[in-house]
């Protein structure tokens, strides 16, 4: 539970999204003003946040959402009797196979399957979000095609290459510098991950945005 005076209101959302992914750990981030403190809470599968907010609601203006997604709004002056509520909450309800992280994945794909047919379709299915999250695929016993790259102005980011048989899709990995060396050691892969579109001087190509990376032994 992190606030500050100054954030901006329109970005909070992200960046707990950012630091739940991270942490794996419900995060509430809160911008403060003078008079109210708007905040912006994401959670983990198996604790309800909504259920966490109400028992903490002597401490709230108000709140609302879902059990993964939701906001509040705070008296600045109520700021720490809230956060040790939530947090007394937290340590009650959330047991240790909570914060092992978890990719739930909706189907197993061959890579010849996916085309702009699929996208077309996985369009139709929006808007995605909480209740409805984007379809996560894995795909097993991928050759890497060519050289991975680290990109980004931190050179966190991997983009690269990948085929089975003989059909290549770019590939990209946000913060997943860590996979690297997998990516280097001319071995089968299986992935993780979403099928989106890349747009780059008015074409439009299949890219596939990786939640995970693991050697095709492990």
């Amino acid at each position: 539970v992190l606030k500050k005076m100054g954030w901006h209101a329109g970005v909070i959302g992200i960046v707990a999204s950012r630091i739940k992914e991270i942490y794996s750990r419900p995060a509430i981030i809160i911008a403060m003003e003078d008079a109210e403190g708007k905040g912006s809470c994401r959670s983990i599968a198996g604790f309800d946040i909504v259920d966490a907010l109400n028992e903490c609601q002597e401490h709230l203006k108000g709140f609302g959402g879902h059990p993964i997604a939701a906001g509040l709004s705070l008296h600045p002056d109520n700021f720490q009797a809230f956060q040790n509520k939530f947090l007394q909450v937290a340590n009650k309800k959330i047991h240790t196979e909570n914060l092992i992280p978890r990719i739930y994945v909706d189907a197993e794909l061959k890579l010849e399957d996916v085309n702009h047919r699929m996208i077309k379709f996985l369009n139709a299915l929006e808007p995605y979000g909480p209740g409805n999250m984007r379809p996560v695929f894995v795909s097993r016993n991928l050759s890497v095609d060519g050289i991975p790259r680290l990109i980004g102005k931190e050179k966190n980011t991997l983009k690269f290459s990948v085929k089975q048989n003989k059909t290549p899709f770019e590939s990209i990995g946000f913060n997943m510098a860590e996979h690297y060396e997998k990516l280097i050691l001319n071995s089968p892969i299986d992935i993780a991950y979403v099928i989106g579109e890349n747009v780059w001087d008015g074409q439009k190509t299949i890219q596939l945005e990786l939640k995970d990376i693991k050697l095709g032994d492990q």
